[in-house]
């Protein structure tokens, strides 16, 4: 029997762990973005991440950053 479906709709509580040096950065993200909540910010953060490791797995694409002088750098993602 395969996995059910989650509904994007369903919602799960979870407890995290985090220092207080990543718990500042999701702040600061939160007022950097005008995000109404820390859970609006990882939202965003989870749906960026997998957006960027369904592009860039297996060859299909790759991330470049594009400084202000037109410096390139290739971006690894984990």
């Amino acid at each position: 029997m395969g996995r059910q479906k989650v509904s994007d709709r369903e919602t799960r509580r979870l407890s995290l762990k985090i220092s207080k040096l990543v718990s500042d950065r999701i702040e600061l993200l939160v007022d950097k973005t005008d995000a109404d909540s820390l859970t609006e910010v990882i939202r965003r953060s989870i749906a960026i991440y997998d957006h960027l490791i369904n592009e860039t797995s297996e060859g299909k694409a790759e991330l470049i950053l594009r400084s202000p002088d037109g410096e390139e750098k290739t971006v690894l993602i984990l």
